[in-house]
């Protein structure tokens, strides 16, 4: 559990909870360290932490009782760490360089296994890009990487390419890209504004698309607020209203939850619009604040 106590929702805390025992067994001062919240990865036994620190990505060995950080790899100046993941069912750990004073402007992705304290790279090419994004596979150690006019389908366990698929030409750079993969890893989905497309990523065939219109007027007009969320289901996948609109208004901050389904065709359709709504889409329960 990340504690939000800071302004814009900056992560401050990270508490380390015994479900079994109930009870708070850690709390990691974040700032203190100069972690980066939104990169933080855990082992499988949740005793080892990957972290963003400043200039480097370091491992923190939380079941110690003094945390210290052992750095994995450190970056020059010019260069930075853009994007963190893990490979499905091991301790391995995916990231990507990006190189700003390259004239070729190359983003390089990196491998780091946990348990080895092997440190490897991919020798794949990739566009820099002040959009890159990457997100790896529920089931496979697929890999997935965008770079702002292109996705790069990448298998984590020899590092070669499986497809490239290009969204559209144009896009515009107001508008967000979220994506995530889906159905066993086979397919991959990407919302571009209020329009969902669905991907097989061994052919970068587009399978479906969706446009879908809200009962908000004001998401349909705040269209890149709305992220994707799947989890392991074949079924199911949301779109999670993040935004936050202020408090002039208690209507404009309504964290709405758009549920879809896929049938066995593969084909999508808009389910349920909850409010304040969290969902197991697997587990097909759906929480209301």
């Amino acid at each position: 559990i990340i504690e939000d106590d800071g302004f814009f929702g900056t992560a401050s805390v990270l508490h380390v909870i015994d479900v079994s025992a109930k009870k708070e067994v850690r709390e990691i001062d974040l700032l203190e360290k100069d972690i980066d919240a939104d990169s933080i990865i855990f082992s499988q036994d949740h005793s080892v932490m990957v972290g963003e620190t400043e200039r480097e990505l370091a491992v923190f060995n939380i079941s110690e009782t003094e945390i210290e950080n052992i750095p994995i790899i450190e970056v020059d100046s010019g260069k930075e760490i853009s994007a963190c993941g893990k490979l499905s069912d091991r301790d391995e750990v995916v990231f990507i360089i990006e190189d700003f004073f390259d004239e070729e402007k190359d983003a390089k992705l990196f491998t780091y296994d946990i348990s080895s304290d092997n440190l490897k790279s991919i020798d794949i090419h990739l566009n820099s890009s002040d959009k890159i994004k990457m997100v790896t596979g529920k089931k496979s150690s697929r890999i997935c990487v965008y770079s702002g006019d292109m996705f790069y389908v990448i298998d984590g366990d020899n590092g070669k390419m499986i497809s490239q698929i290009v969204l559209m030409e144009n896009l515009s750079k107001d508008t967000l890209v979220d994506f995530d993969f889906f159905n066993e890893d086979i397919d991959l989905l990407v919302t571009y504004g209020n329009t969902v497309f669905m991907y097989n990523v061994l052919t970068a065939n587009l399978v479906d698309s969706l446009m879908y219109d809200t009962s908000d007027a004001l998401l349909n007009r705040y269209a890149p607020t709305l992220k994707l969320f799947t989890d392991s289901s074949s079924s199911y996948f949301a779109l999670k209203d993040e935004s936050y609109m202020g408090n002039m208004d208690r209507n404009m901050n309504k964290q709405l939850l758009y549920v879809f389904s896929v049938d066995t065709d593969m084909k999508m359709y808009p389910y349920a619009e909850v409010g304040h709504g969290y969902a197991s889409l697997s587990g097909k329960e759906i929480a209301v604040r």
